[in-house]
């Protein structure tokens, strides 16, 4: 039962790890952006199944990101999950 607990969870991580790193270099592509406030979009949206939460987009917009800049990160980030 542990092992098969490991496994599965070895693999949601790598899963995780591999989708981060294709969303990221399509975002970082994409649009200009500070890599740890890029790091923190990035992850928020994997996390939440490829979409950044209206309370995702208002913090970014509080510390300086323009709307545009969010949205323009919204559609790369759809466009890489859909060529999963």
């Amino acid at each position: 039962m542990a092992q098969e607990a490991l496994d599965k969870d070895l693999r949601g991580e790598s899963e995780f790890l591999a989708r981060f790193d294709r969303v990221y270099k399509a975002v970082n592509d994409a649009i200009e952006m500070n890599g740890n406030d890029l790091a923190l979009l990035v992850r928020f949206a994997v996390q939440n199944g490829g979409h950044l939460s209206h309370n995702r987009v208002k913090q970014f917009i509080a510390i300086g990101h323009p709307q545009q800049l969010l949205n323009l990160a919204q559609q790369t980030i759809s466009a890489a999950y859909e060529r999963e």
